[in-house]
């Protein structure tokens, strides 16, 4: 049986981590700058809920401690970038009334489990100085 210590941990490590993703979710709706009904923010937090966890389990399996999986720097590369994608494309598919947004909400969507599915499950994309540019010069051309 585990100790209530651990279990403790544990539990204070997910309250916090919830009350993070909310305070995020909460700058976004600030950001749009509109009152929020309850449906509304029942949108929002499904939007939420698809970009910090539905989308990064896409290609990002729990690895077992000691088991060789890639570097923790490049795992946490490869979630941020997801994460941040997810978010950029879910505003343009949402937000966006043109459809050259609607395509590239689409796009920046499915190009992390595209790039996962493609380099042999290897997240040494991710921390790759090169990709990392590759991914800004694509929200410069997408945003400016």
């Amino acid at each position: 049986m585990r100790s209530i210590p651990v279990i403790a941990n544990t539990v204070v490590a997910t309250i916090l981590t919830c009350i993070g993703f909310g305070l995020i979710l909460s700058a976004g709706i600030q950001l749009r700058n509109t009152n929020i009904t309850a449906k509304q923010g029942a949108v929002w937090g499904i939007f939420a809920f698809m970009a910090f966890i539905l989308a990064p389990s896409f290609g990002l399996p729990p690895e077992l401690p000691g088991s060789g999986a890639d570097t923790v720097h490049g795992r946490q590369g490869w979630w941020f970038l997801t994460v941040l994608l997810t978010i950029f494309g879910l505003w343009n598919l949402v937000f966006k009334e043109k459809l050259i947004n609607i395509v590239i909400g689409v796009f920046l969507i499915a190009l992390p489990p595209y790039y996962w599915f493609t380099t042999s499950r290897s997240l040494h994309w991710a921390s790759s100085r090169r990709n990392y540019q590759l991914i800004l010069l694509v929200f410069l051309l997408v945003y400016l």
